[in-house]
């Protein structure tokens, strides 16, 4: 899943550090939340964002 959204950012332009995706690490760096709730509702944000992009 982590590559999938990575490449959808990728192809809709988006680079650089990706704070949503800290679901996916077990000590996410960039100042998000360490809230598992929070990181989640985020990443859900941003694959609606990617989804919407498309």
């Amino acid at each position: 899943d982590l590559a999938r959204l990575l490449a959808r950012a990728h192809e809709a332009g988006i680079s650089g550090p990706l704070p949503e995706l800290g679901f996916y690490f077990k000590d996410p760096d960039g100042g998000t939340s360490a809230a598992l709730a929070e990181q989640y509702a985020a990443l859900l944000t941003f694959a609606e964002r990617l989804r919407a992009q498309a």
